[in-house]
């Protein structure tokens, strides 16, 4: 709940301040942590999947693994500081009051 309110730039908001803040807007935040989850859940699947599915020969199998699992967490970093940014936009509202 801190980072998006840290992104519009109210850094003094506390985890106190932040929960008062969102009270009342509570399936707003939900609905927009589960689109914001469903986009790179889907991506990173469907990336995972496909370098998986790539056929290798049965000594490089583990390097498969290894490197799909390595483009899937790059991927998600990626989503997450994204969806971070995202998350920061019901916050701007709440935070001029």
């Amino acid at each position: 709940m801190l980072l998006p309110a840290n992104a519009t730039g109210n850094t003094e908001l506390n985890l106190k301040g932040a929960w008062r803040l969102s009270r009342g807007n509570s399936w707003g935040l939900f609905s927009g942590i589960v689109a914001r989850m469903l986009m790179p859940l889907v991506l990173v699947g469907l990336v995972f999947v496909g370098v998986i599915l790539i056929p290798v020969a049965g000594s490089l199998y583990r390097a498969q693994w290894a490197a799909a699992s390595a483009l899937a967490t790059c991927l998600w970093l990626i989503a997450w500081s994204i969806g971070t940014g995202f998350l920061s936009h019901p916050y701007r509202p709440l935070n001029r009051t």
